[in-house]
């Protein structure tokens, strides 16, 4: 099992079905997009440990599956997503799956109409960037992207240590509460 493969199995079993798909839609459409940010250091983590820090085009490794951000180009709407990486191609994006309220969304695979509705309407033709730094890809210019992408990629590790740190003083206040 190569690591794209490894990848896919452990956010199948670890990852996707533990998130709370309706609180990550709502997350979006808020200033802090806390549980969003959340759930991307989440994906990100295990493609560090899987991946390593970067990834290379034409280095060993054909294909790569990274998380990532799209933002709209019509609406500005942000959402995660699992981005296809053709690393033998210079870093082509071949396939997004969008983390939406209905769960995950494989673009161009969607059969119910209702569904893409929503997906036309909410994102439509979109930019994207992704967690993982991917050397010689040749298709994202960070500099060109918009604002939505740039602060939730700047901001997702730092906010996740910051919950960790309120989380674990929150316990250690508790713990003190009780020996009174």
């Amino acid at each position: 099992m190569d690591q794209y493969e490894r990848y896919i199995d452990y956010i199948n079993k670890n990852i996707l079905p533990y998130i709370d798909y309706n609180r990550l839609q709502e997350s979006y459409g808020t200033e802090d997009k806390s549980y969003a940010k959340m759930t991307l250091y989440t994906l990100h983590e295990a493609a560090r440990q899987i991946y390593g820090p970067a990834l290379f085009c034409h280095g060993g490794l054909d294909f790569a599956l990274v998380p990532g951000v799209i933002s709209s180009r019509e609406n500005g709407n942000v959402c995660l997503a699992l981005l296809g990486i053709d690393l033998m191609s210079s870093g082509e994006h071949c396939s997004t799956d969008f983390l939406t309220q209905y769960g995950v969304v494989s673009q161009g695979h969607v059969e119910d109409k209702g569904i893409q509705t929503f997906m036309k309407e909410k994102y439509g033709a979109y930019h994207y960037d992704y967690t993982l730094d991917i050397a010689g890809d040749i298709h994202v210019r960070p500099g060109d992207l918009p604002q939505e992408i740039k602060e939730i990629l700047s901001t997702f590790e730092a906010h996740a240590a910051e919950l960790t740190d309120r989380i674990l003083q929150d316990e250690n206040e508790a713990d003190e509460d009780l020996e009174l």
